[in-house]
């Protein structure tokens, strides 16, 4: 599958969204626009950009970006004259600073990654909260690329024919920037792996998506992050729950056949070490057993169920039958919200879902609500 021009874009979404009322469209229609250059100057001069990729600077400028997002991802909103959304994104950004010293800028928030443009290069990274800025995961040599990219994978999900998106993807991008292109379905396998075990082992334990460098406290509201805290304690790492669950829990994904090959390679890697040095890591990340480092592994495959059940509000939703949605109401056909509810990160508000007891079935729970809607971003 051929990269669509920005023209071909714009033609698949009218395609699409023929003949739907304009309040419905509002949000999800890219057109053309003629934003005067002065934006520009007072983008650079507000977030103390000194170089700014010019191909960047022209697409910025000649599309309605402010009222517009692909996917799960939202540029900005209600903001068809100007680039102050492109501003305030980043401002309002806590660890803006962070960013400004590398030479990045928030150009869009989605579901699970966060969209960067590296200023002087042009270059497009991802990041997620559990990342450090050191990992950010390249995704595009620029931002027409990416436009291209994003626009193409929205066509194939409006096509069904996704499988064939990522294998043209998969022939131009590393592996990581792939896996970026994965998640943007809402049927990706590390979703699909999280409601195998919400079914099996981790029926009836608190759950929460955690991120990086998110430091817990003690008197924090939620019980489940109070919990947290007292274990950073327990273990040497106080308030530094992250490094703490680094450090000492297991990582699961060994556990699922999804992830075989990228687990394999790692604990080559610990054997390796082990034969040349004669011992194990301290940090055991996979709890292997050196005498038969593979048993019991990749036995598990993730898969989805058609309902998502909070058993302490004993409410549920289903991507069937809950509309996903944008703040400004517009409908996300493309996303799971679950990251979101059970999020406590940099880039979201603790989500409403944080550390309650979370269930998987196919049949709706007696007694419990239907979530008729719920929103991505908050």
């Amino acid at each position: 599958m051929q990269l669509l021009t920005i023209d071909e874009i714009i033609s698949s979404i009218m395609e699409e969204t023929e003949g739907l009322d304009a309040e419905i469209t509002d949000g999800i229609v890219l057109s053309k626009k003629e934003i005067p250059q002065s934006e520009i100057e007072k983008l650079k001069s507000e977030l103390g950009i000194e170089y700014l990729d010019s191909v960047f600077s022209e697409h910025i400028l000649s599309y309605n970006w402010g009222n517009f997002g692909f996917l799960s991802y939202q540029f900005g909103y209600d903001d068809e004259t100007s680039l102050s959304w492109l501003i305030n994104r980043n401002l309002d950004y806590d660890e803006y600073p962070v960013l400004r010293k590398k030479n990045l800028i928030i150009i869009a928030n989605g579901d699970p990654y966060t969209i960067l443009l590296e200023c002087k290069s042009g270059e497009i990274y991802a990041f997620t909260s559990d990342m450090s800025y050191e990992e950010i995961v390249p995704v595009a040599s620029d931002f027409e690329e990416f436009v291209r990219a994003m626009g193409t994978a929205q066509y194939a999900v409006w096509k069904h024919t996704e499988k064939e998106f990522i294998e043209s993807m998969e022939r131009e991008y590393s592996e990581s920037s792939i896996k970026f292109w994965e998640s943007m379905h809402k049927d990706s396998d590390p979703l699909h792996a999280l409601r195998a075990l919400l079914a099996d082992e981790w029926r009836g334990d608190r759950v929460l998506w955690f991120g990086d460098e998110m430091r817990v406290t003690e008197h924090f509201p939620n019980e489940a992050i109070r919990i947290l805290y007292a274990q950073s304690v327990e273990f040497g790492y106080p308030g530094d729950a992250y490094d703490m669950i680094l450090d000492t829990y297991r990582n699961v994904s060994c556990l699922f056949k999804e992830a075989e090959e990228d687990v394999r390679e790692e604990i080559g890697y610990y054997i390796k070490d082990y034969l040349e040095l004669g011992r194990l890591e301290p940090y055991n990340e996979y709890g292997i057993d050196l005498e038969h480092p593979y048993e019991g592994l990749f036995l598990k495959t993730g898969r989805r169920y058609k309902y998502t059940i909070n058993h302490t509000k004993k409410v549920y939703y289903s991507l069937d039958e809950t509309d996903i949605l944008f703040q400004n109401n517009t409908k996300n056909d493309f996303s799971d919200p679950l990251p979101i509810l059970m999020g406590y990160g940099r880039v979201t508000e603790p989500g409403e879902w944080l550390g309650d007891i979370i269930g998987v079935s196919d049949s709706k729970p007696e007694g419990y609500l239907l979530l008729k809607k719920l929103y991505m971003d908050r």
